[in-house]
């Protein structure tokens, strides 16, 4: 096999898997879009990032790479939190957020 033949592969390899992890950070948008909507958060636009990628074995079903995105969030426009997306091959696992304050209690001496 030629030196062309190989560099085509690898090429077309490369594209596959770039397009296959835009997919899936849209998803984590959708994923983050929809946890803040449910919560009257708004989603920081353009916050969403892949901060991890782990191979792991999930029982009864081998093994699969699981990502982790990273996105902020504001409830009141002004103060960032962070949240997490976490997906399992294509699946959603978990959309964490952080504790919100409980604004009722007075502030700790």
């Amino acid at each position: 096999m030629s030196p062309t033949y190989w560099l085509f592969l690898v090429l077309i390899t490369a594209v596959v898997v770039w397009l296959r992890n835009l997919s899936l950070k849209e998803q984590a948008i959708a994923h983050a879009r929809h946890a803040c909507q449910a919560q009257a958060l708004q989603l920081l636009d353009g916050t969403v990032a892949l901060s991890r990628v782990q191979l792991v074995h999930r029982p009864h079903r081998g093994w699969t790479l699981k990502r982790t995105y990273r996105f902020e969030y504001s409830e009141d426009f002004y103060q960032r939190q962070r949240g997490v997306v976490i997906l399992l091959g294509r699946s959603l696992d978990a959309v964490v957020l952080s504790p919100r304050p409980n604004r009722d209690l007075p502030p700790h001496p």
